[in-house]
């Protein structure tokens, strides 16, 4: 009567609380917008680090708030972590804060100033290859 067929109709799997997709990426993207934000201004006045109070309900449908933030907080944290070349935003010194209690998560950016290692190596290089003058 049940048996390896599938079943026909609505089934439990069909309700895996897939949260609103577009919901999610609305929600994300604005998420991002703020963070991308606050880094141009922090690095603007010659600052290399941002904190962010992440929000902590999202109102995405069909996921419970706990839910809502171990998707957001993943999505913002592997975003800003992956590579540029990879299709992020290379940041790879990315973390959430979430040591105090009182108040909600902050989302952490820090970045180099100045040259790329490799790039300033490569240039002192260049630089001390060039002809001495006599």
């Amino acid at each position: 009567m049940f048996g390896p067929s599938r079943p026909q109709g609505l089934t439990f799997s069909a309700l895996d609380g897939v949260a609103d997709r577009t919901m999610f990426n609305d929600v994300v993207k604005v998420q991002m917008e703020t963070i991308d934000s606050m880094i141009i201004e922090a690095n603007s006045q010659g600052m290399s680090i941002i904190k962010y109070c992440l929000p902590i309900n999202f109102m995405i449908r069909n996921t419970t708030q706990s839910d809502g933030q171990i998707m957001v907080y993943e999505r913002l944290l592997k975003l800003y972590r992956t590579p540029e070349s990879q299709g992020g935003k290379g940041f790879p010194n990315t973390w959430i804060d979430f040591t105090l209690e009182t108040k909600p998560p902050m989302f952490c950016v820090k970045w180099e100033k100045g040259l790329d290692p490799t790039d300033k190596k490569n240039k002192l290089s260049y630089i001390r290859s060039s002809p001495k003058q006599t």
